[in-house]
């Protein structure tokens, strides 16, 4: 288990990593999600030790960890990251940046667990390649590989999965699920992508300008958000205004269209097939709300009515 007592790291009087506390369990999945700027990147680099806090400590199994400047390598062994930059060794092959990490280590084991991580991450065929001579995506996979060799109680990733396509993208979140609960590994990944997020994550961590804004369960910070800024980084969200003028929200999949004549009448402006459904943009008195549909007889008409579905809205 790690937990993190207080930690920050301020660049200026603004900028940085405000005083942040949290656990990540045993196996568990956090993610962290925010704005560019936010934090995310910073608290990363805390964790990994690559970077001294100014303030808190990290614990890890009971264990306090020391501070990065006083190591003569700037890392925890016990911690791994996987930089946007990936940082391979160009002029080793792939296998070799693979089991760089458990050089140490018999060469039967080594090769057990190269053969275990190619598999798992589609390698196989790539092993005598230099990095210089594989894709982008490739080279993420390879240094998630070589984060994994050593079995680290905890795999940092910062956006893991931006340079995959689609079809490799499933393949690979699967796998590094997959490896995490063999080896019993906690992971902390910084993700941009929503669906991402809400898919992996046992936890979400959600900052804004340096600071924790809430951390629950993707269900919770979907359905709950405790701020506007925290629902529209999960979602598009259609606002309005209560009786006491008070600021209220709605998604999209939760504004159905109805045959009865209702007191939110709206004007259909355009319509989007964007493969699971239809995205209806409609005007109501001025304003443009996004409604989603797979009835495509929905939009035949220049008017709709709509009807919120009331235990969802969302209020701020």
């Amino acid at each position: 288990m790690v937990s993190v007592q207080n930690i920050s790291k301020l660049y200026t009087e603004n900028i940085g990593l405000f005083p942040i506390s949290f656990e990540i369990l045993p196996t568990q999945c956090i993610v962290i999600a925010g704005e560019s700027g936010s934090g995310k990147t910073t608290l990363l680099q805390l964790l990994a030790g690559k970077i001294t806090p100014d303030s808190g400590k990290i614990w890890l199994n009971n264990q306090l960890l020391p501070l990065p400047d006083t190591l003569l390598v700037r890392e925890y062994k016990e911690i791994a990251c996987v930089p946007q930059d990936f940082k391979l060794l160009p002029h080793h092959k792939v296998w070799e940046n693979i089991i760089y990490p458990i050089r140490n280590w018999t060469k039967k084991q080594q090769q057990q667990k190269l053969e275990t991580l190619a598999q798992a991450l589609d390698l196989k065929d790539l092993l005598q390649r230099y990095p210089r001579e594989i894709s982008g995506g490739q080279q993420q996979r390879t240094a998630i590989a070589r984060a994994l060799s050593n079995e680290p109680a905890v795999l940092l990733l910062d956006e893991p999965f931006n340079q995959a396509d689609v079809r490799t993208k499933i393949k690979l979140q699967n796998a590094i699920i997959d490896i995490k609960n063999e080896l019993e590994t906690s992971l902390l990944i910084v993700t941009h992508n929503p669906q991402e997020a809400l898919h992996l994550a046992d936890e979400i961590m959600v900052l804004s300008q340096g600071k924790l804004v809430q951390k629950a369960t993707p269900i919770q910070i979907y359905e709950k958000p405790i701020d506007i800024y925290t629902a529209e980084l999960f979602g598009k969200i259609n606002y309005f205004l209560d009786n006491k003028q008070k600021k209220q929200g709605i998604r999209p999949e939760n504004v159905r269209i109805v045959e009865n004549i209702t007191s939110l009448k709206a004007k259909v402006k355009k319509n989007n097939y964007v493969g699971t459904h239809f995205q209806l943009m409609v005007e109501i008195e001025n304003e443009i709300w996004e409604v989603w549909t797979k009835n495509t007889n929905d939009f035949d008409k220049n008017y709709i009515f709509l009807e919120m579905d009331k235990e969802k809205i969302l209020d701020f």
